[in-house]
């Protein structure tokens, strides 16, 4: 390549390259122009038509495409690159109006003509982006302005750096809003947003929202804090999935420990307020998870009964400080391998719930509500493991809050406990001798039954080393619905020894099969 041409393009790579800092422009706003200027030289041969131009032609057409530019400095794919609109990767200059350039270019890749109608309620058409993507290009980029993708887009993609609210964004406005609306599934379709951090500086209000999406995908690589109300707030249909990522009301330095003296300190200094997730009204058939919560009032809150939580870590705020882990508005769901770390679960209403496999540790308990109904239903609590480091005793493994009149194919059973824990359930099994020279004895299972109701149903056998005795097994009267007493045919003589062991369970049974 000739030495003109050399030259030529030295001055191009030192404007794609370094700021113009008496204009306060961005490199890329210099790349875009001198590239393709200097393309056009190199074409053209205008100012040195002896140059071997092959070299410098090649140079030029691949920076251009490392910014996602065509030769003409259009964006030569479905790539939008925010510092192609003068966005500043460094964070020092606010980006807003380049960010929401780049999104407007982002949007133009549809027309009315791509549409799709892709499984959604009224078959509400949407435009179809052919997975456009913004590109964030691993910059960090100020924003003082809520960014926008509207309602009615179809298969787009978000990735790769991050967006902080800077200290004139408006007060507890959205800092990423998608979709919108009134029409279920119509807001959005098919959105991606991964590698992303969202750093709401405590100005923001909700870091992310998405409202009525249908096929929402956030993750993996979502690091999202610094929100006054919520981290991920979904309202729509379905098909949502979120998953390995990390929230936190407060930056991840702020928020040290999780011992009642240090989560009561950092509530006071921070005045937590926030849910971290927030599943809400019509949003189901969402799935979480690999999801870690460091810091908020609430981790995850979630209404729909066809949401699904697994390996999520609520390490946000200590039970005995106010902060709820996990909360079940509606009582139906499932949650299963997942972590409440200090931080209780609550229930409210359970029907149709499954919680199974979970561990609660130190003081994070499992709280089952009643709030609009008198009866617990259709509720499976299983293989759950509670905690207490040798250090927290005296706590309730589960607690009942209101008033229960009545307990329908309820399984509470074959969870474990460490021995400062108090465990009940609504299955028991307990053992007893009956006393030399009597015909009977009694079993109170008051201790070992979680809900006040009578029990249901008994099933007992008599051990003895004498000769084999019928017996009978009924309730002592009305005022002890938890006591049962097992009366043998004769009493007990000699030197027999004899013993009872009754297993009992306190749900009513509308199916026979077990």
């Amino acid at each position: 390549m000739g030495g003109d041409c050399r030259a030529l393009l030295g001055v191009v790579v030192g404007l794609i390259l370094f700021k113009v800092d008496s204009a306060q422009l961005t490199w890329v706003i210099a790349a875009a122009a001198g590239g393709v200027v200097g393309l056009n030289l190199c074409r053209l041969r205008i100012i040195f038509p002896q140059s071997d131009n092959t070299t410098c032609t090649a140079a030029l057409e691949q920076r251009l495409s490392d910014l996602g530019l065509d030769t003409d400095g259009n964006s030569s794919s479905h790539m939008v690159n925010p510092m192609s609109f003068g966005a500043d990767p460094t964070g020092v200059h606010d980006s807003t109006q380049a960010l929401q350039a780049a999104i407007a270019r982002l949007l133009a890749f549809g027309n009315a003509s791509q549409q799709t109608h892709l499984g959604l309620a009224g078959g509400q058409p949407m435009i179809d982006l052919g997975g456009a993507t913004l590109d964030l290009h691993g910059g960090l980029y100020r924003v003082s302005a809520p960014l926008v993708i509207p309602r009615g887009y179809a298969n787009l993609n978000i990735q790769q750096g991050t967006l902080r609210a800077s200290p004139e964004f408006p007060l507890n406005a959205t800092l990423l809003a998608v979709g919108g609306g009134t029409i279920k599934g119509a807001g959005v379709l098919n959105l991606n947003i991964m590698r992303v951090t969202l750093d709401g500086a405590q100005r923001v209000g909700a870091a992310l929202d998405v409202r009525n999406g249908q096929y929402v995908n956030l993750g993996p690589a979502l690091m999202i804090y610094g929100f006054n109300a919520f981290g991920i707030r979904m309202n729509g249909t379905g098909g949502g999935y979120i998953h390995n990522s990390w929230l936190g009301e407060m930056p991840p330095s702020t928020f040290t420990g999780l011992t009642t003296a240090t989560s009561a300190t950092v509530r006071e200094l921070h005045n937590l307020t926030a849910t971290a997730v927030s599943l809400e009204g019509s949003e189901h058939d969402c799935y979480m998870t690999d999801v870690i919560i460091w810091s908020a009032l609430i981790g995850v809150a979630s209404v729909n009964g066809a949401n699904t939580l697994t390996h999520v870590h609520t390490w946000n705020l200590a039970t005995v400080d106010g902060g709820i882990g996990m909360f079940i508005e509606h009582g139906s769901g499932k949650i299963v391998n997942s972590y409440m770390d200090f931080a209780a679960m609550v229930v409210q209403d359970p029907k149709s719930m499954i919680i199974s496999e979970n561990l609660f540790l130190g003081r994070g308990n499992l709280i089952l509500e009643a709030v609009t109904t008198n009866t617990m239903q259709d509720l499976v609590i299983t293989n759950n493991r509670w905690w207490s480091e040798g250090h927290y005793g005296g706590n309730d493994t589960i607690i009942v809050r209101g008033n229960i009149d009545s307990v329908v194919d309820v399984v509470i059973e074959n969870n474990v406990a460490d021995e400062l824990w108090v465990q009940r359930s609504t299955r028991a099994t307990l053992s007893g001798p009956v006393p030399f020279g009597r015909g009977s004895a009694q079993l109170d299972f008051s201790g070992a039954l979680l809900f006040t109701q009578p029990i249901q149903t008994a099933s007992c056998e008599v051990t003895t080393d004498g000769p084999v005795v019928a017996h009978v097994v009924r309730p002592i009267d009305a005022k002890w619905p938890r006591r049962l007493e097992v009366g043998l045919a004769t009493n007990v003589t000699g030197n027999t020894h004899t013993n009872i062991s009754c297993t009992v369970d306190q749900s009513h049974r509308l199916q026979v099969a077990h």
